[in-house]
């Protein structure tokens, strides 16, 4: 395929392009689905495709053209440069852009391919799926059993006229578990989930099981009264969080455009002294990890939140160079915003890989059991709905506790009916004061969260 990215891209540079780029993505998934006890669809779809830009030099600088094929032959290559280079005699040149990426050596990888997924056939993950409804189907007031098995492999390469030119693959697993239990009058709803780049069957029981444990706690739920307590946010609950609040916040090109809160906050203390957050692409087993991104920067460690003090943004080349930093390796074609597109079909923007959130002192650290004994009277919650809502640009979001219960004297004491919490981003990071020992994988978007279940102190629910 380099062969192919190379073509292009020569092509580019004969026809007048003064930097050219060629992105390479195809990805190999197996899908499976499982509504109301019943395997409803289990399909397998193979997609691939090269994205090309190109930068036009202009009176007052660089035009950006894009084009992308599916017809991976050297005639479709042709034409999509074509394109590409007639999308960018129509643009305004762009003072900001100065290059693409320089080449530079990437550090090699460690456990972020399972080359055995690739040789999974339908028929076994059909097999674990009816295994999967058997185990959730643990007690007679449960209704309804829903979810999904997701397995894919993908090979990512690209090469550009700067002499960038590399490639890997990726794989992926992914299990989702849905359980309605109905007792009289009360209805209530469990899930969990798991993401990693290996397969392992044993993780997919846990979780519908644990879907499965969870509606049935759910059950007679209480209301609660509106007041300020501690709220225990699980992984789950806490990556919907980040994801449309603090990640998008951090993102350069945002900082750029002055629409994030920590604008001129660089090196300044934005949370609790016991919060520090990394993006780190080289976490073994986890989604996010890759060797560079989708520019050909060689990614790493970034220390985004280091005891409470606001480090360092994330960065892609273009962001990099109008701030006259070094790219950070986050440039990725994997966004909400694209609706779901290939990530060959658009361009590169910024996104994390793994954003792992972590105590920055041990002191703040405890096991589960520890961290919920420290919540006297609080509620604690497995996930929340509506974090999406989220303005990023100010910090403000809106969310609605999901499979939550009240916790008392230190115990977990009874599940709670609908309950909303809302704040500030900023306010949120200062109050969060501790974190228990459960670290869980969260899948996301481009990526993943790492972080545990965290306790924030003096939040107002309402109930």
């Amino acid at each position: 395929m380099l062969d192919l990215l190379e073509y292009a891209v020569k092509q580019a540079e004969r026809k007048g392009a003064s930097q050219a780029e060629a992105f390479y993505f195809s990805q190999n998934r197996l899908n499976t689905a499982i509504e109301k006890r019943q395997v409803k669809i289990s399909e397998r779809k193979y997609d691939a495709g090269i994205g090309i830009r190109v930068a036009g030099k202009k009176t007052g600088g660089f035009s950006i053209g894009f084009a992308y094929l599916t017809n991976l032959t050297k005639e479709a290559a042709v034409k999509a440069v074509q394109q590409a280079l007639k999308v960018a005699s129509f643009k305004k040149p762009d003072r900001d852009f100065k290059s693409f990426q320089e080449p530079k050596p990437a550090a090699p990888m460690k456990k972020t391919y399972d080359k055995t997924i690739s040789k999974i056939e339908p028929e076994t993950i059909v097999d674990l799926a009816n295994d999967l409804i058997k185990t959730a189907s643990i007690d007679k007031r449960i209704t309804t059993i829903a979810g999904g098995i997701s397995v894919n492999t993908a090979n990512v390469a690209i090469v550009n006229s700067l002499g960038v030119s590399g490639k890997f693959n990726t794989s992926a697993y992914g299990t989702y578990g849905y359980v309605v239990t109905q007792e009289t009058d009360s209805v209530a709803v469990g899930w969990d989930e798991y993401s990693n780049c290996f397969y392992n069957e044993d993780k997919a029981y846990r979780v519908f099981k644990n879907a499965a444990d969870n509606s049935l706690k759910q059950l007679h739920p209480k209301t609660v009264k509106s007041e300020k307590m501690d709220l225990l946010l699980q992984p789950y609950a806490l990556t919907q969080i980040l994801a449309f609040t603090l990640i998008p916040e951090v993102r350069a090109d945002n900082i750029q455009k002055q629409q994030s809160p920590f604008v001129g906050k660089l090196n300044q203390s934005i949370a609790s002294n016991d919060l520090s957050v990394t993006d780190d692409a080289h976490v073994p087993q986890a989604l996010g990890s890759r060797p560079f991104d989708d520019e050909g920067c060689p990614t790493q460690a970034t220390k985004i939140i280091e005891k409470g003090k606001l480090r360092s943004f994330l960065h892609n080349s273009y962001t990099a160079n109008k701030d006259k930093v070094k790219p950070t390796g986050n440039s990725v074609r994997l966004l909400a915003a694209f609706g779901g597109k290939p990530r060959y079909s658009v361009e590169p923007l910024i996104g994390a890989t793994n954003f792992r959130v972590f105590a920055g002192a041990k002191s703040a650290e405890g096991s589960f059991k520890e961290v919920v004994s420290e919540v006297k009277n609080g509620v604690i919650a497995m996930g929340v709905i509506g974090a999406h809502t989220a303005n990023a640009p100010s910090g403000e979001f809106s969310i609605v506790l999901d499979s939550a219960f009240r916790v008392e004297k230190g115990e977990i004491a009874y599940p709670i009916k609908q309950a909303m919490v809302g704040g500030n981003i900023q306010d949120f990071l200062r109050n969060i004061s501790m974190f228990a020992d459960d670290e869980t994988h969260v899948g996301f978007e481009s990526g993943s969260v790492i972080a545990p279940t965290v306790l924030v102190r003096n939040v107002t629910v309402s109930g």
